[in-house]
C-alpha cells in the first residue's frame, strides 16, 4: 500500500531476502490525483481518462466522486 507520513511516501512491499532499501528503486506507484475547482463539465470519463492517459496507466476513476464533486 501507499500512505502519506508526514509528507512523504510510505511504501509498503512484500518482503523478500536481501532487499537492500538504499540500493533498491521503487518502479511503480499507485497514486490519487485530485483536481481542485475543476468545472462541472469536465467531470466525465472521457476527461478523466485522458488526464490519467498523460500522467501514466490509470487504475481506477472514482465515478460516485465524478458524479457527486
Amino acid at each position: 500500500g501507499l500512505w502519506m507520513v508526514t509528507n512523504h511516501y510510505f511504501i509498503v512491499q512484500w518482503w523478500r531476502p536481501f532487499f537492500l532499501a538504499n540500493v533498491e528503486k521503487v518502479q511503480k506507484v499507485v497514486v490519487w490525483v485530485r483536481i481542485p475547482r475543476l468545472p462541472i463539465e469536465l467531470y466525465n470519463s472521457r476527461f478523466l481518462h485522458r488526464v490519467g492517459g498523460i500522467l501514466g496507466s490509470i487504475f481506477k476513476i472514482n465515478k460516485l466522486t465524478s458524479i457527486q464533486s
